[in-house]
């Protein structure tokens, strides 16, 4: 079976944002991780996530999962090459959790984009997706590592290197990137066995966060007060992750 496809860029949005949204402090010409490390200035106590073991994961606790992951992805990135020997696309193939939140933040922090894999989907489409995208990297669990044995790929098991993960650096990595270079790739299917590959940067993925904020306030919610959920951090990523809800449908 072969599939058809290829990539393209989002279009620019001319969505401008109201004011409001300043005071929300989501501005647009940050990057995502930037706009999340905000909030851990502000709120670094506050409920981000509710784990499977009942506590919930604050701000701060992402942050510094994020980051250690992030500075071991930048010492691998070290070790496989240059950086324009290093594919700046990174695969992820996890459930819908703290590990995806974890791995996306993480490899946002080390300046490099991230790739969403459907685990439903076979190993010839998910080779497809990997050999488009030029990753060289998968992060992932045990479970899946399966899926990629076909693929000329490098599988981080966050399973099995959790351990060392651990003893990495608590702190923010110091890479600059601008708000215009790309976070995610999203493959969508518009015909049958045809993918495309949708390249979409920071401040595309900030404008799609920022129509959400505003259809919440015409709902009379706010999604960055203190008191948040996992619906706060989700928002803010969900501009660069909604390939979690939609591919394999």
């Amino acid at each position: 079976m072969k599939f058809a496809g290829g990539r393209m860029h989002m279009q620019k949005h001319t969505f401008q944002p109201k004011a409001p949204l300043e005071q929300k402090q989501l501005r647009l010409t940050q990057t995502l991780h930037q706009a999340f490390e905000q909030k851990v200035q502000r709120y670094p106590q506050a409920i981000v996530l509710n784990t499977e073991n009942g506590l919930g994961l604050t701000y701060e606790q992402l942050n510094q999962r994020a980051n250690q992951l992030a500075h071991y992805i930048l010492q691998i990135k070290q070790q496989m090459g240059e950086t324009d020997a290093f594919s700046p696309v990174i695969g992820i193939c996890l459930e819908h959790d703290e590990e995806m939140l974890v791995s996306i933040l993480a490899i946002l922090k080390a300046g490099l984009a991230y790739l969403p894999i459907n685990s439903t989907h076979g190993a010839e489409r998910i080779g497809f997706y990997i050999e488009d995208a030029g990753v060289e990297l998968v992060i992932g669990v045990l479970q899946y590592q399966s899926l990629f044995d076909e693929s000329k790929v490098d599988y981080l098991c966050i399973d099995s290197e959790k351990a060392f993960i651990q003893t990495m650096p608590l702190h923010n990595p110091d890479v600059s990137i601008h708000s215009d270079s790309l976070a995610c790739i999203v493959y969508v299917s518009k015909t049958a066995g045809v993918s495309k590959g949708v390249d979409i940067s920071h401040t595309s993925a900030m404008r799609l966060s920022a129509m959400r904020l505003l259809r919440a306030e015409k709902h009379h919610l706010d999604l960055t007060k203190n008191n948040s959920t996992e619906n706060d951090i989700w928002t803010l990523l969900d501009a660069s992750t909604f390939e979690v809800h939609t591919m394999g449908k």
